[in-house]
C-alpha cells in the first residue's frame, strides 16, 4: 500500500470539492496548494491558522515569493537567442509560457482568498472553519 503525499491528498480534496460546487472549500485547497509549491514544509494546520486569523500579509508574502517579471522580454530575448534546434527553442518558449500561466492563476488564488477573507457575513465565516476543518483533517489522515 502506497502512502500519498499532502500534495496528492490535497488535489483529491480539491477535486471531489469541485464535484459538489463546494466553492468556498475549493478556492481554500487552491491557497492551500499555492503555498506548499513555495513553502513545501508548511503544515496545514499551520496554513489553517493564517487563514482563520487572516494573516493576508502571510499571504501576500508567499505568493509573491516565485513572482517572475517581465515574461515579453524574456520571451523576446529567447527568440532572439541561437538554439541548436527548433524543439529546444520551442521548449523554452512553452516553459516560459507555463511560468506566465502559473502566474496568472496565482494571481486569481490570490483575489479569490482576499474576496473571501473580507466576506463580513459569519455565515461565509462559519463556512472557511468548517471547510478549514475537513481539509487539515483529510491532509492530516
Amino acid at each position: 500500500m502506497t502512502t500519498l503525499s499532502k500534495s496528492d491528498k490535497l488535489k483529491q480534496i480539491q477535486q471531489v470539492y469541485k464535484n459538489n460546487e463546494n466553492w468556498i472549500a475549493y478556492e481554500l485547497c487552491r491557497v492551500f496548494a499555492q503555498v506548499w509549491q513555495v513553502a513545501p514544509d508548511e503544515s496545514a494546520l499551520a496554513i489553517s491558522n493564517r487563514i482563520i486569523s487572516k494573516d493576508l500579509s502571510y499571504f501576500m508574502f508567499v505568493f509573491d515569493l516565485d513572482t517572475e517579471k517581465g515574461y515579453r522580454e524574456q520571451l523576446k530575448e529567447v527568440s532572439s537567442q541561437s538554439f541548436r534546434s527548433r524543439r529546444e527553442w520551442r521548449q523554452k518558449i512553452e516553459e516560459l509560457e507555463g511560468k506566465q500561466k502559473q502566474e496568472a492563476e496565482e494571481e486569481e488564488v490570490k483575489e479569490n482568498l482576499l474576496h473571501l477573507l473580507s466576506s463580513p457575513s459569519s455565515d461565509t465565516d462559519s463556512q472557511i472553519r468548517e471547510s478549514l476543518l475537513e481539509i487539515v483533517k483529510a491532509c492530516l489522515c
